[in-house]
């Protein structure tokens, strides 16, 4: 056992490492990887193309034939915090070079393409399905962004690594990650605002204490809020995650925990965005806004998710051993 829990601080602690590292690069250094938005413009009018469209595709905005719907790439349009989280897992988990070579290789481009594919889903529900763009766009994709993540390290693990995989087949705990997020959805659009309302009643309290006072209410004309989406995929990522061993209140745990996370980088996204605009303007409050969002949204769900997930492995396979047969 305590094999197992060194290893798992140690792959815990580098993938955290390298998250934070390749995050602060792609927000320190945003002339490196803007390409990477005219590239994915590029890849999505060829994808529309293929399927009958005949988009404009002008720098970063890619726009329908008459110009009736369009869309402008930027970071978050991209596969590059997919990529972040995948390289990130790959490079912590204790393997050889070469095989984390592979699954770099062939994980990434992976990645691009999903993420295009997504991509293209998007801008048809904005042309053809204007009132469920918010929907396709902030949840089932933002969803599933971190199911894709997980397919590729999963299919690297077991096809390159040769570990057996965390739950018991790849399909059966896609379609219950599906079934829990499909549910979680219908029961969260029900709670939706009262969770806005309570983590802008907490962020009032804090910045009252930092000596400001302000109120604040949620978008009345938000159909959904995006911030409580990672919550939900996270708990679809627990709720469907099986092993012989775990128990009820492992689950309950993971989950509470797990959510009380989100919920406290939520009201530190909240905190510094209002201490973002004038006339307070506090400095670098802006960055540490869109790192807590960026965090709540890809990191912090994946990587409690993961985990949980990994603490459920023999301590034979998270050292990265062959099972005996």
């Amino acid at each position: 056992m305590k094999q197992q829990k060194n290893s798992f601080l140690k792959i815990g602690g580098l993938f955290a490492f390298f998250c934070t590292a390749f995050y602060l690069a792609v927000r320190l250094t945003p002339s490196t990887f803007a390409p990477l938005n005219h590239y994915t413009a590029t890849a999505l009018g060829f994808f529309l193309r293929a399927f009958g469209l005949q988009p404009t595709v002008q720098g970063d905005l890619v726009v329908a034939a008459g110009g009736d719907f369009g869309v402008e790439i930027v970071d978050e349009c991209t596969a590059i915090f997919m990529f972040v989280l995948f390289a990130a897992f790959v490079l912590a988990y204790s393997t050889s070079v070469r095989k984390k070579a592979v699954g770099l290789l062939f994980g990434l481009p992976f990645l691009f393409a999903a993420n295009t594919v997504r991509l293209a889903t998007v801008f048809l529900a904005g042309l053809w399905w204007p009132a469920g763009f918010e929907y396709v766009h902030v949840f089932l994709w933002q969803t599933l962004i971190l199911i894709l993540v997980f397919v590729a390290c999963l299919a690297w693990l077991h096809f390159v690594v040769l570990v057996p995989t965390l739950t018991d087949k790849p399909l059966p705990f896609f379609a219950r990650f599906v079934a829990f997020a499909s549910l979680l959805f219908l029961v969260g659009l029900s709670f939706d605002e009262k969770y806005i309302l309570v983590t802008a009643r907490v962020t009032e309290f804090l910045l009252h204490c930092a000596g400001h006072s302000v109120q604040i209410a949620p978008d009345p004309n938000a159909a959904v809020y995006p911030a409580t989406f990672n919550l939900l995929a996270f708990a679809a990522l627990i709720l469907a995650t099986q092993s012989k061993t775990i128990a009820k209140r492992t689950k309950l745990k993971a989950l509470a925990v797990g959510s009380a996370l989100i919920f406290g980088v939520e009201v530190v996204h909240e905190f510094f965005m209002f201490l973002s605009p004038l006339p307070l303007e506090v400095p670098h409050a802006f960055e540490f806004m869109v790192a807590a969002r960026i965090a709540n949204q890809y990191f912090l769900p994946f990587g409690l998710w993961l985990a949980f997930a990994y603490s459920l492995t023999p301590p034979s396979l998270a050292a990265g051993g062959r099972p005996k047969e």
